[in-house]
């Protein structure tokens, strides 16, 4: 498997020039040798499409990011303003063809007029190993063309607009910033894929009527392996609402409370992928999820926003696929290991794994975009 890698690594190498760091920037509001910044935003500034920046443990002020870079927080890393005047952290026109990584780094506000964004995007954004909390007002997505959500948690709740997005083994809580809060997470023309997440709303004592989970409109929803979609408790709302031309396909493990009811709604099973462990120099473990004794096979490239193939949406870009295992899936599942070797140059590198899975040849679909972005 650690052939498999470094076969990817290449293609990358000579495929996206993105990939090749120009420097690495250090941030640590301690100062001291060998740090360049004490705060973010003189550091987002000199950095240049394709720079990693990474941020030691403090409080840093928000920024504007309009490049493709990778923003990597270490432990105890957090991105607050320091007074309780109005922030926003954006993530802005991330070029075609390039890609920008956040990962490792908490988002916190000092009132609800803070904000955090991603939009116009027509590049790819990753956001790994984050947390957002309150009270930033609801984090939106808008005009991007492919946005991944990696182990992240929200209590913020999560708005979407014209984007296409997929979460895998994230949490979503909305936000009661008033007696009329949104749902936890809302939809728009959009295209939104969740695999293992949690979706709750608010319970009824906290929004006086509570909240639905996730409200839809002219957007479609795919849900897969064990997540689960939770309207608010002791509420009348809805764990989904759908309006327009919109469409839900859930496998028959996720849990849905209450049921869905009355919106375009399909049960099937679907394929799914999950992963334990993508730090640099572990094994990484990714979850094959199928039906026993369907075949499969699990592939590899570097990100690219979600096109349509026969089987389904593909995230992954063709010209720096590879295929790293197939079989036929034995009963109690499939893990598939796979090295990472510890270079220092791979943190806040991105790669996405997709399976194909299927009763047969001729009935096969796609899984979830398994979107890593690796972390030391």
């Amino acid at each position: 498997m650690a052939t498999s890698l470094r076969r990817i690594l290449a293609a990358s190498l000579t495929t996206c020039t993105v990939l090749n760091a120009q420097r690495t920037w250090v941030v640590d509001d301690s100062g001291g040798p060998g740090v360049d910044f004490t705060d973010l935003p003189p550091a987002i500034a000199a950095a240049a499409a394709g720079d990693d920046v990474v941020v030691h443990a403090g409080i840093y002020e928000p920024v504007t990011i309009t490049r493709a870079i990778r923003l990597i927080g270490l432990t105890g890393a957090v991105v607050r303003p320091r007074s309780f005047t109005a922030f926003e952290f954006v993530i802005r026109g991330i070029p075609a063809g390039e890609s920008c990584s956040i990962s490792g780094l908490e988002f916190r506000g000092q009132s609800s007029a803070n904000r955090f964004r991603i939009e116009a995007c027509p590049g790819y954004v990753a956001i790994a190993d984050c947390s957002v909390r309150h009270p930033i007002w609801v984090p939106s997505i808008i005009d991007c063309a492919a946005v991944s959500l990696i182990g992240c948690s929200m209590d913020t709740g999560l708005s979407i607009a014209r984007s296409a997005v997929s979460a895998v083994q994230c949490a979503f809580s909305g936000y009661a910033g008033n007696s009329t809060a949104p749902p936890t997470i809302f939809a728009g023309s959009s295209e939104l894929d969740l695999t293992a997440c949690s979706v709750r709303g608010l319970d009824a004592q906290l929004s006086f009527y509570g909240t639905d989970a996730v409200a839809l409109l002219d957007s479609h929803m795919k849900i897969r392996s064990q997540s689960g979609i939770y309207a608010g408790a002791n509420s009348p709302r809805a764990s989904i609402t759908a309006s327009g031309l919109s469409h839900v396909t859930s496998d028959p493990r996720v849990v849905l409370v209450p049921g869905p009811g009355g919106i375009p709604f399909v049960r099937m099973p679907l394929p799914a992928l999950r992963a334990r462990s993508y730090r640099l120099g572990t094994t990484l473990s990714i979850q094959v999820e199928t039906a026993d004794n369907n075949l499969y096979a699990v592939f590899a490239a570097l990100p690219t926003p979600p096109f349509s193939l026969p089987w389904g949406r593909q995230w992954m870009d063709l010209a720096t696929e590879v295929l790293l295992v197939a079989g036929v899936q034995p009963i109690g599942g499939t893990t598939v290991p796979l090295a990472i070797p510890a270079i220092p140059g791979l943190e806040g590198r991105i790669f996405t794994f997709q399976s194909l899975a299927g009763p047969a040849l001729n009935d096969m679909s796609m899984s979830n975009p398994l979107t890593l972005v690796l972390r030391r």
